[in-house]
């Protein structure tokens, strides 16, 4: 309810960022549904180190973001996500998300890479970047971890994770309707209905379904670039066998076809014509004549991109409290995703002649399983979490270049990956005294993978099945042992000083549909941490600060190289390593029962220490040292301000007004840090205005995004093959209406 205790944005806010650019009614930024204390920064309830416990007694760097806020704000996937979170920055490349955090993250297109920051779903991984950028729905609150991962989440982890809990099943009838409509003809649908079916079973159902048209168009076609058609249903049981034993099955279906995340036009690629390395015809600059104007958000391609992707998981967790300090849990899941993507490779309406550069597709089969067993124990003087876990993966794709997609092949490269991590681990907190806290923290792991990848030129087999000249024909097995060491001090009641020393591992990465690329090394993280929250006694003003520095060795980046025939490879090595550093910071004040403002930062500094690579850019061998650049995707600042106002209104009804600012500094796209793979920075704004009865039931917000209206650069690309840099821009400025009704 809009009322004057509207401090309760604090649950939707983190250690490391105020809630940002997303604002909305006070109650929407709850992460759980606990009484408030009137005119207070409400304390928040989560469960990121898998037990529940206060946001500000958790000595890490998270952030939290309510369900409600999800939706007031119009945050529909992690795309969204990042301008309410400062330390997380997330480009996308023709359907695959580059989630990064403290200047770790995916730096590629590459199929088969693993996320350096883990995406979890009820405690079950999404292991593929293309599976992680479908909708957000009926979500109770999303937490995002900051640093290295492994001592209590089921899957490694070397810059962080994002782990969105979804609303359960509940012992009362309980549900909602959301109804939002804006420009672009946005059409937005959300709903959900849950509560008991007999006296042991309870169940919910929840949907959702998102149309809207394209920000831009096809020149050549006149068919709508970057719209969005999509849809989810999500099902749940819990079957309470006794007091202390529950079963939770949950099953959800996702599906998508429009041609959101591609990329138009951004600059030629030019080739370098010397004596030692004379550029093949194949690789001259392409589509003459036929290129889009490169600050307009239109495209012109011979083809309509097209991105379809289909999901589907069942998960099942098996909960016993066996007495009050000791609970055993199990968590099983299955996954399974179908990708396709289509493009013109050259982004040109320019058809080039045939055994060049025309169009491209990859359709992808990727399949799943985890388990994770959990024992919790608690005490006065002891939190204990042990696990097991096992994942195993298998992958399937295909890159088809001709003339369409499909039809006309005259390159093909297909592969498949075979993979499995089995671990054990175990988190432990122990309370010397009220005032100091030891922690430790341990994981042991073993990967195994399998990779072959085969290639097809104009109908000729030239790298066959299980080829044993083919380095990208490969298999390899790692063991690694990862520690988190930490000492919490507890200067006062409200007062948090803490120290940690983590360690991250991520296996060795195998990419496919790539020939003579072998499994890279494993990359390795040191990370030393320091940080320090403060509440006052009344809880109206809340000050957290994180810093950091991580060693990063054999990170795992990827590079563009030429072979004889013309064509490019792309394959993933290890590079010498990166150092990162920086500061995390939030302040949240509540100076009046109606009134609230937040602060949110991050500074981030990440430096590569040794780079020796080839120049994607151009034809050759031409190595150049990257060491002093900045990793991609790696703003140095990222902030958020904002704050809101509640209007007592009669008969107990309120009216929220609210406005935030998200500001993002200067970024590259890739790590040789040049144009046209340069963003020079931006900041948006935003703004609301709720009104909501005093019942609760209703509400109805009018709100916008992006009202400046500005055109930046979100993430850019290159195509070696197709001789183009590409881009996708932010949003454009976009305003709706919204009503939200509850049972």
């Amino acid at each position: 309810m809009i009322q004057p205790n509207s401090t309760r944005l604090a649950a939707a806010v983190s250690l490391s960022l105020g809630y940002g650019l997303y604002l909305t009614a006070p109650q929407a930024l709850a992460a759980d549904s606990s009484e408030i204390a009137h005119g207070t920064v409400e304390e928040v309830v989560v469960t990121a180190r898998k037990r529940e416990e206060s946001l500000q007694d958790v000595s890490a760097s998270i952030a939290v973001i309510g369900g409600d806020a999800l939706r007031e704000g119009v945050i529909q996937d992690v795309r969204d996500l990042q301008y309410a979170v400062p330390g997380l920055t997330v480009g996308e490349t023709v359907g695959a998300m580059k989630v990064t955090m403290r200047g770790l993250g995916n730096a590629s297109n590459t199929r088969g890479e693993d996320s350096q920051v883990a995406f979890h779903v009820d405690g079950a991984v999404v292991s593929r970047p293309e599976a992680q950028g479908l909708a957000l729905f009926d979500v109770q609150r999303i937490e995002v971890l900051k640093g290295p991962q492994g001592t209590l989440y089921g899957r490694n982890a070397t810059a962080g994770a994002v782990n969105v809990v979804t609303n359960k099943p509940t012992q009362e009838l309980d549900g909602y309707l959301n109804l939002t409509g804006g420009n672009y003809q946005l059409a937005n649908v959300e709903g959900a209905i849950g509560g008991p079916i007999t006296n042991t079973i309870r169940g919910r159902a929840a949907a959702t379904y998102i149309d809207r048209d394209g920000y831009s168009k096809n020149l050549t076609t006149g068919n709508d670039l970057d719209d969005q058609h999509r849809w989810a249903v999500r099902g749940q049981l819990e079957f309470r066998f006794t007091d202390s034993v529950s079963w939770l099955v949950s099953g959800e279906y996702a599906s998508e076809h429009d041609a959101t995340g591609l990329f138009t036009y951004l600059t030629p690629l030019y080739v370098v014509n010397t004596a030692q390395f004379p550029p093949p015809a194949s690789q001259a600059p392409k589509g003459l004549g036929g290129l889009s104007d490169p600050n307009s958000r239109n495209g012109a391609g011979n083809i309509d991109p097209i991105l379809d992707r289909e999901t589907l998981s069942v998960t099942s967790t098996l909960t016993w409290q066996i007495n009050d300090s000791l609970m055993l849990k199990n968590i099983t899941n299955y996954r399974n995703l179908d990708f396709y993507l289509a493009q013109d490779l050259d982004l040109s309406s320019v058809i080039p002649p045939f055994g060049q550069t025309a169009t491209v597709s990859i359709p992808i089969d990727e399949d799943q399983a985890s388990s994770e067993l959990q024992l919790t124990y608690s005490s006065d003087k002891l939190l204990l979490i042990g696990g097991l876990y096992y994942w195993k993966e298998s992958m399937a794709g295909t890159t088809y270049v001709g003339a369409t997609p499909n039809q006309d092949i005259w390159f093909i490269r297909d592969g498949e990956s075979e993979g499995k991590s089995w671990a054990g681990f175990f988190n432990a907190t122990y309370n010397l005294t009220d005032m100091f806290a030891l922690r430790i923290g341990g994981r042991y792991t073993h990967d195994s993978r399998e990779i072959d990848s085969r290639q097809t030129l104009n109908g000729v087999v030239t790298v066959p099945r299980n080829s044993p000249t083919n380095p990208g024909n490969d298999d390899r097995s790692n063991s690694q042992y990862t520690g988190e060491y930490g000492l919490d001090v507890h200067l006062a009641d409200n007062t948090l000083l803490y120290l940690t020393y983590s360690q991250g591992y991520q296996q060795g990465a195998a990419i496919i549909m790539q020939i003579n690329n072998p499994i890279a090394d494993p990359t390795e993280v040191d990370n030393y941490e320091i940080g320090f929250k403060y509440a006052t006694p009344d809880n109206r003003l809340v000050f957290n600060v994180a810093a950091y520095q991580m060693d990063i060795k054999d990170l795992q980046r990827t590079q563009a190289v030429p072979l004889p025939n013309g064509t490019f490879n792309t394959i993933i090595n290890n590079i010498d390593g990166m150092k990162t550093k920086g500061v995390e910071f939030d302040t949240r004040w509540a100076p009046l029962d109606q009134l609230y403002f937040y602060v949110g930062a991050t500074y981030t500094d990440a430096k590569f220490k040794d780079f020796v690579t080839d120049d994607p850019l151009q034809f050759g061998s031409l190595l150049v040292q990257l060491k002093g650049n900045t990793a991609q995707l790696t703003p140095q600042w990222k902030g958020n301000v904002g704050g809101q106002y509640t209007f007592p209104l009669p008969n107990g009804a309120g009216l929220a007004l609210g406005a935030s600012m998200s500001v993002t500094t200067k970024q590259y796209f890739d790590e040789f840090n040049r144009d046209p793979m340069i963003s020079d920075g931006y900041s948006l704004y935003d703004a609301h205005l709720t009104y909501q009865p005093q019942s609760e039931r209703w509400s109805v917000s009018l709100w916008g995004k992006n009202l400046s209206d500005e055109k930046e650069i979100f993430d850019a690309n290159f195509s070696a093959n197709g001789r183009v840099t590409s881009k996708r821009f932010i949003d454009p400025r976009t305003y709706g209406l919204s009503v939200n009704m509850k049972l």
